[in-house]
């Protein structure tokens, strides 16, 4: 079936949509099957598709950025290191070590949406910073199975962590 909006195996839809095609008259034949809002609905949502696509390659480098400029090796070490020993030293003072579960969970949705925007997932799924490298919520061998917002010694670098009345 030929279709009015396919003039010299050109389709004027999917020219008007700037959808390419090496075949029109079989784009027509099989999606538009002389409606025309076939083909409008259907190029119109695959081209919705690419540009959710495109946004999703820019936020997927955009990680890859974040994840680049985030601490390693001897500073990432030295960090936890620090950490180790603020943990200790509060212990020592308070008898102190780990945060209330709900005041765990305020960190935790701090850094889910940190107001310097430098958190980030890393590639094995874990909420990292940044700045310090530190895994935030889950699991780092050296430290138990929590991350750094579990532990009442241990503040956020830029501050964004509210204080925690005892």
């Amino acid at each position: 079936m030929a279709c009015e909006h396919l003039q010299n195996k050109t389709c004027l839809i999917l020219k008007e949509l700037g959808i390419g095609s090496d075949n029109y008259q079989v784009a027509c034949d099989n999606i538009c099957k002389g409606e025309p809002d076939n083909l409008r609905q259907y190029f119109g949502n695959n081209k919705q598709s690419k540009e959710e696509q495109q946004r999703r390659q820019e936020a997927e480098a955009e990680r890859q950025r974040m994840l680049a400029e985030m601490p390693g090796g001897f500073e990432l070490a030295a960090n936890l290191w620090r950490h180790l020993k603020e943990i200790h030293a509060h212990y020592k003072a308070t008898g102190r070590i780990k945060l209330e579960q709900a005041d765990i969970e305020r960190r935790i949705l701090i850094c889910q949406d940190c107001p310097s925007k430098r958190s980030v997932i890393d590639d094995k799924g874990h909420l990292r910073c940044t700045d310090c490298g530190c895994h935030i919520k889950e699991g780092v061998p050296l430290l138990g199975l929590d991350g750094k917002a579990a532990y009442e010694a241990i503040d956020c670098k830029r501050g964004h962590w509210p204080e925690i009345n005892l």
